[in-house]
């Protein structure tokens, strides 16, 4: 927490578990489940203020997986 570690790998739980304020990059290896989860996620960047950045990288076929979740 106090800025030592530069690297941090987390599963979905990061937008609910992590409270670190200097999170200036964070990557999606995997399309969220939704639109909620997706910003919980991105949303702990740069809550210092300063500069951050978040990217979504996913293949098409994570939407054929999400739509079977959802589809229960």
């Amino acid at each position: 927490m106090r800025g030592d570690v530069k690297v941090i790998a987390a599963t979905n739980a990061f937008g609910l578990g992590i409270d670190k304020a200097d999170i200036r990059f964070v990557v999606h290896y995997h399309m969220p489940g939704n639109l909620e989860a997706f910003y919980q996620e991105f949303g702990r960047a740069g809550r210092d203020g300063q500069s951050a950045a978040c990217t979504l990288l996913y293949d098409p076929e994570d939407r054929k997986l999400q739509r079977f979740f959802q589809g229960g």
